[in-house]
This record gives structure tokens, sequence and C-alpha cells, in this order.
């Protein structure tokens, strides 16, 4: 009877037929669709160390899934800031087994995205038609797939330099990601005349307002990749990722037809599976599984989870986010005194505000320690003035915003009293001229996060120093005093440890 009154329900003739198979005999309405893997921000990320039942994400605890896909003839593509951020990128470098990882799975094709740019020679299907060094493009700026016999092609678009990129080629430069898509995306349909066009694209889903280190060195900040799909006609699907949203349904755009939108999480937290047949599109979320203690150690080996796993000698009462971020703020500072008291014209230091996503109570790990300070970021002397102090002092909130991001946010910590008026009028010019040295991070130094004074330094350029980390870390193993605002924080007594 259900084939009977399949027939009497007005389809096309194709539909019908394939819908009366599948509900007659069990066949597939229109064969099998092609499937897409995105992950976005990985950052070399393997494990964040959760136990089987916790939390778990990074590339270890997608292995399973993506091998599978795999198996199922999916390509597997990412959108840029693949190899460096997480710890183990940070403490292992070369030694990471990331990428042999990668490579073992089969990714397909990936766009590099800021935190790729040191790391290109690395044997990747890199794939980008905006990055250009010494005038040359280093790779494809797109590849080819044949699956179910149609014809994809994925162009690759790289986010614009930001000018905190340092240690870099000189001779690297990114095109604009529009300019690029507007001349390379009807240049690929007419050449190729692909079944689908695929978008990588390195960025959020909309531009960022707060881009001020950006426009003080005259670079555009990159287009969401709303206004991508607004601007350039004739792409399928447009996937991108840079924050740790992701989308889980695909919207859809409709200008020059559709243009579907697909968004990547960060740090391996899941992974987005789209399907493509027609024009029938999906998507789902792939959770990532519980890795065991002894794959773990297999995998990053013992050393990088000995290291991460080790207790610091410290444990934390429950406390409140902005208390231990003023504790922390004062640890910064005081791990630092030594080195400022060997300079008398040193006056103190000035780092970002230490921001928390979470609350930790208990004894305390290596592993802490980069949730406390995530970034690389390391120790930079540079010489300003008075008013310059006070500028810092003062973060001014960004048009659109009611308070400044925490980036921007310097926690001034000086040995000595100084006039922090804006108003220098009444100063004489031997004081409005004398400059201070003062210890930042290096990602100021370069105009991380807007702060205008670390771009107009007279200070010669010398290297940076250790790591704010490290520095923290050393500190803490030599059981020195805590600042009075630690009072969440206390030793392990020997019988403790």
């Amino acid at each position: 009877m259900g084939c009977i009154s399949v027939k009497c329900v007005p389809l096309s003739r194709r539909f019908g037929l394939a819908l009366l198979g599948l509900v007659c005999f069990g066949l597939p309405l229109f064969g099998q669709p092609v499937s897409f893997v995105l992950t976005s921000s990985l950052q070399g990320t393997l494990s964040n160390l959760a136990p089987p039942k916790g939390s778990a994400a990074g590339l270890l605890h997608l292995k399973k899934q993506l091998a599978q896909k795999k198996q199922e003839q999916a390509l597997w593509f990412d959108t840029g800031d693949l190899l460096q951020g997480s710890p183990e990128s940070q403490v292992l470098r070369e030694k990471s087994p990331f990428i042999s990882e990668v490579r073992s799975l089969g990714l397909d094709a990936v766009v590099p995205g800021p935190r790729d740019l040191a790391h290109l020679d690395s044997s990747l299907p890199w794939t980008s038609a905006n990055l250009n060094i010494d005038g040359k493009r280093p790779f494809p700026g797109y590849r080819i797939f044949i699956r179910n016999k149609k014809k994809i092609v994925v162009l690759g678009l790289s986010a614009p330099l930001s000018g905190l990129e340092v240690g870099l080629s000189t001779g690297l430069q990114v095109e604009d990601p529009v300019q690029a898509a507007l001349e390379w995306v009807p240049k690929v349909r007419a050449s190729e005349q692909p079944d689908l066009l695929v978008v990588l694209y390195h960025g959020g889903k909309y531009r960022p307002f707060d881009a001020e280190d950006r426009q003080l060195r005259g670079a555009q900040p990159p287009p969401g990749a709303l206004s991508l799909a607004e601007k350039v006609p004739g792409i399928d699907l447009l996937m991108f990722g840079h924050f740790a949203k992701r989308s889980r349904f695909l919207g859809q755009r409709g200008f020059s037809g559709l243009t579907q939108l697909a968004q990547g999480g960060r740090q391996g937290r899941d992974l987005l599976v789209v399907s493509w047949e027609g024009s029938s599109w999906g998507a789902d979320l792939l959770r990532p599984e519980g890795v065991s203690p002894r794959a773990l150690v297999g995998s990053l080996g013992s050393v990088f989870v000995k290291q991460m796993s080790s207790p610091l000698n410290l444990q934390m009462k429950r406390t409140s986010k902005a208390a231990l971020s003023g504790c922390l703020n004062d640890l910064l500072d005081r791990s630092f005194a030594d080195l400022s008291t060997e300079d008398p014209t040193v006056v103190g230091s000035a780092f970002s505000l230490v921001y928390l996503k979470g609350r930790q109570s208990g004894p305390l790990t290596g592993a802490t320690l980069f949730k406390w300070f995530p970034f690389d970021d390391r120790q930079q002397w540079i010489r300003v003035s008075q008013r310059d102090l006070a500028l810092l002092a003062r973060p001014a909130a960004p048009f659109g915003r009611k308070k400044p991001p925490y980036r921007r946010i310097v926690y001034l910590k000086l040995n000595q009293k100084l006039n922090l008026d804006l108003n220098t009028l009444g100063l004489s010019a031997e004081v409005r001229e004398r400059k201070y040295k003062v210890l930042i991070s290096d990602y100021h130094f370069h105009g991380g996060g807007g702060v205008l004074p670390m771009l107009f330094t007279n200070l010669p350029p010398q290297p940076p120093g250790p790591s704010i980390r490290e520095q923290v870390a050393d500190y803490l193993k030599a059981n020195r005093a805590l600042p009075s605002s630690c009072t969440m924080l206390s030793y392990l007594s020997e019988e403790a440890r």
C-alpha cells in the first residue's frame, strides 16, 4: 500500500522513483552524498589531557571519528591556525607528533592561518590563492578532488597580516581576500567547471570591530565570512573558522545563487561534518572521545605528560575570577622584580591583565600555568614618557564597546611615585621628555591590543627575554614569597607533597 500511495503524490519523476525505491526496496534516495569534515584553529592541540570521562578536546580525541569518515571517502579540510598555540606545540615545538598524526589521518587541504606562517615548510596540503612570498605563490591557489563522479574544487583564502607576525620572511604578503576571490572564483569556474566550488577561509563570521593594532599599522581588518559571501558570487560552500564558535546547521545566503556557510570550532572540541548531494545539504557535529592515559603517554611522550601533570607544590582555595586575576598580576610583577632592580632607570612593569575563563581549586599542576598564561608571550623592555605611562593606565574603549578588551588592559605596577596626569602642560620640558624603562610583553611591543605607546618607543630593538609563563614557573618552583593578594594560594607542606 505504501508503494501505491507514493505514486499519488505530485512529485517529479526522478524524485518519485527514488522515493518509491526507498519505500519498497530500501534503496537510497539520490545515491551516496559527498561528505566534508571541517576543523579549524587546532593550534597543534593533540589533547587537553582530559580523563576518559571528562570534557576532552584535541586531535587524538577526534582520531577515531576522522579515520572513520576518511574510510567513507570524506574530504578533510582545515581553515588554518593548524600548527601553533597549544601547550604541546609551545613545549615540544618541532618534536610534537602533531604533524605526523595529521599526515597519517590524510588531511586533504588547509589554508595557512597567522599561526602557520612560520611553519610553511611543513609538507602539508597548503592551498592559498592570496599568499605570496617574494612575489611568487608558494602553494597552489586551489586543489581538485573527485568524489562520486563529482568534481570538487577547493580554493584557499588566507586572512590579511595584522603586523604582529614577527620573525617571518620580509617578502611575505597576503592580498585582500575579497579582491582575490573576485579574481579567482570566476576564473576557476570557467577553466575547471566544477560541480562544487568550496572556499576555505581563515576568518570569523563578521569583520572584527576591535582591530586597532591593524589600523595603527595601516592594515585592514579581515572581512567576515558573511561579507565575503555577499561580495563574491559563485561560491557554493564557504567553510571558515577562527573563533571558538561553530555552526551545526548551514546558513544560506541568497545572492547569485546560494552560498552555504559552515563554521568550525577551535582546538578540536568537536568535528563538523557537512554532507552534499545535488541541492541537498546537511551538517552534524561529532564529539571528541576519551583516550586512555596509556594512549596519551604513547602519543605525547612521557616527558611532556609528566611536565603537564607534575604538581606545582601549590594548592588553591576556591575563589572568584577577579581575586585570582589580581593575585596573578601581582605574582607576574613579583617574578620579574629581580630583573628590574639591576637597572635604576626601571620604574616597573606593564603586562596584560590576566584573563581567566574558568575556576580551579585544589593542588595545581604544570597544566595550570597554561590556563593562567595561554599565550607564548615574552618579556620586552621599552622606554616611555610619563604621558605614555598615563595612557597605559587608561585604556580607552574602542568605538562600539563599553569597555576595552582584556588584551588591551595592562596591569601597571610602578616602583616609584610618578604623576600620571594626562595634562602635561604644567610640566617642564625636561620632565615631559624624560624616558622611563618599563617591562612589557613582546605582544604589546609589536602593537598587540592597540596599545599606542608600544609603537613609538625609542629603545633600540632588543631580543625578547624569557617567556612570561616560564618566569612565573621558576618563581613558584623556588618557593618564593607570594604577594599579599594571593590569599587563595599556599605552598604545600612537606607531608602533603
